[in-house]
């Protein structure tokens, strides 16, 4: 019974989060906009880039693996909460982000902005994908309730990540007016659905 409870909350939550993250996603794409030196456009070439490769190429699994056993390390004090984190944590994600700030804030070199946004794409992309595919893997069962809850969870976590980060690597304050985008969005799509189940009884 304590199982089917657990497994129906995260069903319930999946599909709850489910306009937080077509929101996230939207407000994240439209906020890369707003950034200088067409930041937009090598983030998407960097995410494309690894889908290209991942589906004609190389899977990088062993690079995935890789990067996820550095992370379960420095969290090891944490379990079993690094079970999570390495679900959520990027290693190869955070890695460019603090090199991108360490040359922009530390060097002050600003020629290179763009290949660190085809990276972060990049790996955004490959964590997403493969953690989707991982905890796709490890649940049998045909509905996944996990798998739609966490990953809920794995977008929203790492879209915030980088929005924040790229705000204090360029200097900006983009985070504020993102979260009440995906807010505002949110609240529309909840409330057109709530509208439509009691305009259809």
């Amino acid at each position: 019974m304590r199982e089917f409870f657990i497994t129906f909350l995260k069903l319930l939550l999946a599909v709850l989060l489910v306009p937080v993250v077509f929101a996230c996603i939207i407000s994240f794409k439209n906020n890369l906009v707003t950034y200088p030196q067409n930041y937009n456009e090598f983030f998407l070439w960097g995410a494309s880039a690894f889908l290209l490769i991942f589906l004609f190429a190389y899977q990088f699994w062993g690079v995935f693996e890789f990067g996820q056993g550095i992370i379960s390390g420095i969290f090891r004090f944490a379990v079993p909460a690094d079970r999570v984190l390495i679900k959520l944590i990027s290693f190869y994600l955070i890695f460019v982000l603090l090199l991108f700030f360490f040359v922009r804030s530390v060097l002050e070199v600003y020629s290179q902005d763009h290949f660190f946004m085809f990276f972060t794409g990049f790996f955004f992309s490959m964590h997403i994908l493969l953690v989707a595919q991982q905890m796709q893997d490890a649940e049998k069962t045909p509905i996944k309730p996990s798998y739609l809850f966490w990953m809920s969870i794995v977008v929203i976590f790492n879209i915030c990540l980088i929005t924040l980060s790229l705000d204090f690597i360029l200097e900006k304050s983009t985070f504020v007016s993102v979260f009440k985008s995906v807010v505002s969005m949110s609240e529309g799509i909840y409330r057109d659905c709530f509208d439509a189940i009691t305009f259809s009884r």
